[in-house]
C-alpha cells in the first residue's frame, strides 16, 4: 500500500512543510490519523493540533508545550519566523547536522529535528538545485516583501556557501560569534562584516539592471581582493561565484570554442583550408 508519505517522498514538487499541511487538513476535516496512511510524525502533529484546539487558557497552552515540547518548539519557530528561523533554514541548506544547528541557535536538538520534519523537509533533496531554489530558498508568500528578500538572501548564502559562510552571516547579523566543535569560534573582521552585510543587501534588492550592475561590481571587487590575498576568505568567494551563475546568467563563464577547419573548393577545383570560428 502506497502511503501519503511515500507519495510525498516521490513528489517532485513536494512542499517543504508537507507534513504540517497534512496534519492541519486532517484536523480541519475532522479526519482520523491512520498509521497505514500517514507517518508517525504527522500523527504526532495531528494530536498536538487537536489538543491545542481544546486549550481555553494560556496555562493550558503552556501545559501542552510541556507535554509535547518538540512540536511546540518547532511550531513556535515557524509561527514567530524572523531572523532566527531564516538562520535555522540556512544552516539546514548548508548541510549542517541537526545537533550542530541546535548548538549554534541555542535550541533543543529534538526541537530542530522536529522543525525539519514538519516545516522544512528538504535535506534529502539538497542535491536538486532547482527544487531547493523553488521550494526552500524562495520562502513563504506570507513574508513581507523587503524582509522576505533578506531571508531569501540568507538562505542562498547558506546553500551556496556552506557552514563557514553561514557562520560569517550569523556573526554579522546576530552579533554573536558562531562556534562549533568542528570550526571553532568564527572570527570575522570589520571589513568582512561590511562585505557580508553589503552582499546580503544587494541580494535583497529587486532584480533589475541596476542591482545586477552592483552585483557584478561586488563580484569583481571581492574576487580581485581574494586574489591579492587580503580580505575575503575562499568559501565566501566561492559562494559569490556560485551565486553569479544563478542570479546573473550574463556573468557565467563562456567556453572558448576552437577554430573549425572548413574545406572549400577553389576555382581550379583544388581544395583549400580555411579556419573560422563557428558561432
Amino acid at each position: 500500500m502506497v502511503t501519503f508519505a511515500d507519495f510525498q517522498h516521490r513528489n517532485p514538487m513536494r512542499p517543504a512543510d508537507w507534513r504540517w499541511r497534512r496534519a492541519e487538513h486532517l484536523v480541519t476535516a475532522s479526519k482520523k490519523h491512520c498509521r497505514h496512511r500517514d507517518d508517525e510524525v504527522t500523527g504526532e502533529a495531528v494530536e498536538y493540533l487537536r489538543r491545542r484546539r481544546r486549550c481555553k487558557s494560556r496555562e493550558q497552552v503552556d501545559n501542552l508545550a510541556h507535554r509535547m515540547p518538540d512540536i511546540a518548539t518547532a511550531r513556535r519557530l515557524h509561527v514567530e519566523g524572523g531572523l532566527l528561523m531564516a538562520m535555522v533554514q540556512a544552516r539546514i541548506l548548508a548541510r549542517q547536522p541537526t545537533a550542530e544547528i541546535a548548538q549554534h541557535m541555542a535550541l533543543a536538538d529534538a526541537g530542530i529535528a522536529t522543525y525539519e520534519q514538519l516545516f522544512f523537509d528538504v535535506r534529502d533533496r539538497l542535491d536538486a538545485r532547482c527544487y531547493v531554489l523553488l521550494a526552500a530558498v524562495r520562502g513563504s508568500s506570507d513574508e513581507d516583501v523587503a524582509t522576505g528578500r533578506v531571508y531569501q538572501a540568507i538562505r542562498l548564502l547558506g546553500y551556496f556557501g556552506g557552514p563557514l559562510v553561514i557562520d560569517r552571516v550569523h556573526t554579522t547579523l546576530m552579533g554573536v560569534p558562531a562556534a562549533s566543535p568542528q570550526h571553532g569560534a568564527s572570527g570575522v573582521s570589520d571589513v568582512q562584516h561590511g562585505t557580508t552585510r553589503m552582499l546580503i543587501d544587494m541580494l535583497s534588492l529587486p532584480e533589475d539592471e541596476n542591482s545586477m550592475h552592483l552585483f557584478r561590481a561586488f563580484h569583481d571587487l571581492e574576487k580581485s581582493t581574494h586574489v591579492d590575498g587580503a580580505v575575503a576568505d575562499a568559501p565566501f568567494v566561492a559562494a559569490v561565484e556560485q551565486l553569479v551563475a544563478v542570479i546573473d546568467p550574463k556573468m557565467r563563464p563562456v567556453a572558448v570554442q576552437e577554430p573549425v577547419t572548413v574545406v572549400t573548393e577553389t576555382s581550379d577545383d583544388e581544395p583549400r583550408n580555411e579556419s573560422r570560428e563557428v558561432a
